[in-house]
């Protein structure tokens, strides 16, 4: 049995889950979103993404299938080589338009397209904090909440507005 993901790594799929459904209620979209959900690539392989933005009424409710996914999403882990390599070139092949990856560490959210039969990335942070740099109260600065990546409105996903 696998183990389940770290209590962090729940919580942030967690909270990009509940934000992306405060949207598509807003945008009154025929859109759910779940995850961990069974996504069946092909008749003998699934894959579990940690969330997963995809037509309402599904035909199963076992499994998603390719036809009605808009969004995957995956929530680094130990092993982020998995997401970035394994994991997108999966959903590539099943044609998911839209692939997004959550840095763990650094909350940033990197958002590929789907181009042909590849993912291209279109919108990431123009920065990034380094990870292991200690956080000490005299070197620390206000909190920004919202994590976001510093993005020009034409790198949106047009499906989805999650930077506000």
């Amino acid at each position: 049995m696998t183990p389940a993901p770290s209590i962090r790594h729940q919580r942030i799929a967690r909270r990009l889950i509940n934000a992306i459904e405060a949207c598509l209620l807003d945008l009154d979209l025929d859109l759910d979103v779940e995850g961990p959900v069974n996504y069946r690539l092909n008749s003998d392989t699934v894959f579990a993404p940690d969330v997963a933005v995809f037509q309402r009424g599904t035909d199963s409710d076992l499994y998603v299938e390719p036809h009605e996914i808009e969004i995957l999403a995956e929530v680094t882990s130990t092993n982020s080589n998995r997401d970035r390599l394994t994991k997108m070139n999966r959903y590539a092949r099943t044609k998911c338009e839209w692939y997004w990856i959550i840095d763990q560490n650094t909350l940033f959210i990197d958002v590929y397209q789907l181009d042909g039969d590849l993912y291209r990335q279109v919108a990431a942070p123009r920065y990034r904090r380094h990870p292991a740099r200690p956080h000490t109260a005299r070197h620390a600065q206000p909190r920004n909440r919202q994590h976001t990546p510093n993005l020009e409105a034409s790198q949106k996903p047009p499906s989805l507005t999650l930077w506000r």
